[in-house]
């Protein structure tokens, strides 16, 4: 747990001016302002210090009026960190990447739905100019329609994919958790294409589908691990 300016507690020890108290349920080193605090007494916080941080004794009763900084979180030297310092410290940047980790995710999601809707539009368009399996008599507003929607969709479950698969399937960083691939997300959507195209015309669904998503995923491992490669290799 961090310590603020103007956080309080109580002291453990005798403060001659050193000694320890107790913040947030915590025992911490701290200093006095050049007076002698006795065991028990209510004490502030007051800045930062050496060792710990300074406090000052609180009348009893007595409001604790506003200081300078006040709410200031005190960031301590490594040294001068107790073992549940360090604990507390560790559980903040944990949950603080998970926080960054969740914002990371919805924008990433987000720009992909959109560009996947967009090369779903691309994509109906050129079947529809060069009549791939007979695009041209489709109603057009089906076409494009289906289009964009299944490649937001599909860019969607790329994104994913490809951030779990270069994170835990291609030998990544040891902290890496979700990492996706542009360049996997771009080739996987070529994929899908591919895999919709070339079985469009037989009109069996399941058949599309499984296709689609195939050669969809394939497309994306293999663009992801050949990345990998040449980012090695350079």
């Amino acid at each position: 747990m961090s310590v603020r300016i103007g956080d309080t507690g109580r002291a453990v020890t005798p403060l001659s001016p050193s000694g320890y108290v107790e913040v947030g349920g915590v025992r911490r080193s701290a200093t006095t302002e050049g007076t002698f605090i006795e065991v028990g007494r209510a004490v502030v916080v007051v800045r930062g210090g050496s060792p710990g941080f300074v406090v000052r004794a609180v009348e009893p009763g007595a409001s604790v009026d506003a200081l300078p900084h006040q709410g200031e979180e005190l960031v301590r030297a490594e040294h001068q960190r107790t073992r549940a310092d360090v604990a507390a410290a560790e559980r903040d940047e944990r949950r603080k990447a998970r926080a960054e980790l969740k914002r990371r995710v919805a924008r990433g999601s987000a720009a992909a739905a959109a560009f996947g809707c967009v090369a779903g539009l691309a994509n109906a368009a050129l079947g529809a100019h060069f009549d791939w399996a007979g695009a041209t008599g489709w109603p057009l507003a089906e076409l494009f329609g289906g289009s964009a929607t299944a490649g937001a969709l599909d860019a969607v479950v790329l994104y994913f994919f490809t951030g779990w698969f270069v994170a835990h399937v291609l030998p990544a960083e040891a902290d890496a958790v979700f990492e996706p691939s542009l360049v996997a997300l771009l080739a996987g959507l070529v994929g899908a294409a591919l895999g919709f195209w070339l079985y469009a015309a037989t009109g069996d669904a399941l058949l599309i589908a499984r296709w689609t998503a195939g050669l969809s995923l394939a497309f994306a491992a293999l663009a992801a691990g050949l990345a990998w490669v040449v980012n090695v290799l350079t």
